[in-house]
């Protein structure tokens, strides 16, 4: 007599909504299995903040950065004041950092909007400590929910071909070393695949160089106030 052989039907993962598989997943196995939560919302984030997380080591101490992604840890302790800390990781593929939101009882949507397996966009102040770590002191905080339109938009940004960023200087502005060396740093923590066009004007009238390509950015609203920062407003509009 052939013994009965009994088979488990594999549960589809069709059957769960894709964010409670992706909860599933991270608390059984500690990691994404299926996809990463930011897989679909990854452009659209990208247009919204100033950099990656993997660029920030390029960032001076006490910058002020937009960033983005998925909150994957939280906790609040409470100080010796008597005053809750907060705590959270924020991942974006790319790299992590640790955010600290000081009084979180006193901020309001800014402590309520960093819950785990939420994708947020804050903004802060770095604080580089020793050894390398780098961690994001939070001011403000708001979930990160586009729509289905923002998302197309920004993928179809994504995959377009990089227009070159285009700047105009008076030549008499290159030659200052300090604000040579500012220029080339501005570059350095924008790192991307646009190549930057400068248009330099002076009395024998315009010349046009292509920078090379140790200098390509990645434009952002960011890296278009640095550089207006830098080299005043005018200097966009080319």
């Amino acid at each position: 007599m052939c013994a009965a052989i009994s088979s488990a039907v594999p549960i589809s993962a069709s059957e769960f909504e894709r964010s409670e598989l992706l909860a599933l997943e991270k608390e059984t196995l500690g990691t994404y299995l299926s996809s990463h939560p930011l897989s679909e919302v990854r452009d659209a984030l990208r247009a919204r903040v100033d950099c990656s997380l993997a660029e920030l080591s390029g960032k001076p101490d006490g910058a002020w950065v937009t960033l983005g992604g998925i909150v994957t840890t939280c906790k609040k302790v409470r100080t010796k004041s008597g005053n809750q800390l907060l705590f959270a990781t924020l991942d974006d593929i790319e790299g992590q950092i640790e955010m600290l939101v000081f009084k979180a009882e006193e901020s309001g949507s800014t402590a309520a909007a960093i819950v785990p397996d939420t994708v947020v966009l804050v903004r802060g102040r770095l604080d580089h400590k020793e050894g390398g770590e780098t961690k994001l002191v939070v001011q403000e905080a708001q979930r990160f929910e586009p729509g289905s339109e923002e998302i197309a938009r920004a993928t179809a940004v994504a995959n377009a071909p990089m227009e070159p960023l285009k700047l105009t200087i008076d030549a008499a502005m290159l030659k200052h070393p300090a604000l040579v060396d500012e220029l080339k740093s501005v570059f350095e923590h924008h790192k991307g695949e646009a190549e930057v066009h400068l248009a330099i004007r002076s009395g024998d009238g315009t010349r046009q160089i292509k920078l090379g390509k140790d200098y390509r950015v990645r434009p952002s609203s960011g890296l278009r106030a640095e550089l207006g920062h830098v080299l005043g407003s005018d200097a966009l509009a080319a």
